[in-house]
Formats: structure tokens, C-alpha cells, sequence
């Protein structure tokens, strides 16, 4: 599974003893609308790919999570808080509510990343455009 992360975020899940893997790629942080639901969002996508890896038998418990985005790559970039920091916020507030580990991130910076998924395993390549 591949993906171009800019100040959107991807979030890979990996479940190993169900071998089971996801990934929900979004570009702005919350959804406006609590009862709309729209994977641009990383409150919806996430809850979306959750349904989706229940549905498969995982549980929050046997996941650990990968986390990559978030870049600050406007050429007219806040000076106070990003998109991509934004996006990140929510991805590491998601997580935590649902208990889930992060065991590798690449967060922030002013470049994009190339990943590469393996749901084999879980592992994931990362290229620095």
C-alpha cells in the first residue's frame, strides 16, 4: 500500500496476531460536523478504519501504530500552528484515547514522504521527497 503524505497524516495500523494491517490518510484535522463523516477528516477516517479492522476481528489492544505527515510545506506557513501540526495533534490524541502504541513516527519538517506499506507485516518504508 502506498501514499504521499504532505501536512496530511497517515496512520498505519498493524494488528500482528490477526496479521491485519490499515491505514487511514487524511488532510485536515476535525470534521466540522460531528454526525457527517468524510475520510479527509482524521476524527472520521480514523473512526472508519477502526469499524473496518473490528469488523476483521482486531482489537485496539493486539494494534501498534505508525505515524507519518504532518509537513509545514506552505511557502506561507503560520507562524504559530500549522496544518500539519494540527493533523499530528489529532493523530496522537486519537491514538491515545484508544490505547493503541506508537512504535515509529515521522512527523513535521518542510518536505513530503513516499510511503510504502507492507500489511504483511507491518512495516513501512519512507522516501523524503
Amino acid at each position: 500500500m502506498t501514499t504521499v503524505v504532505g501536512s496530511g497524516v497517515a496512520i498505519c495500523l498493524f494488528h500482528a496476531d490477526r496479521r491485519t494491517a490499515g491505514l487511514c490518510h487524511y488532510t485536515l484535522p476535525l470534521c466540522p460536523q460531528r454526525t457527517a463523516s468524510s475520510a479527509r477528516f482524521g476524527d472520521s477516517a480514523f473512526r472508519t478504519l477502526m469499524a473496518q479492522l473490528e469488523e476483521l476481528g482486531c482489537t485496539a489492544e493486539g494494534m501498534v501504530a505508525r505515524v507519518f505527515g504532518g509537513s509545514n510545506i506552505s511557502l506561507h506557513a503560520s507562524p504559530v500552528r500549522s496544518l500539519g501540526d494540527e493533523n499530528v495533534a489529532v493523530a496522537l490524541k486519537l491514538l491515545e484515547a484508544t490505547g493503541i502504541p506508537i512504535v515509529e513516527q515521522g512527523v513535521g519538517g518542510n518536505k513530503g514522504r513516499h510511503l510504502a506499506y507492507c500489511t504483511d507485516d507491518g512495516t513501512i518504508s519512507v522516501r523524503t521527497l
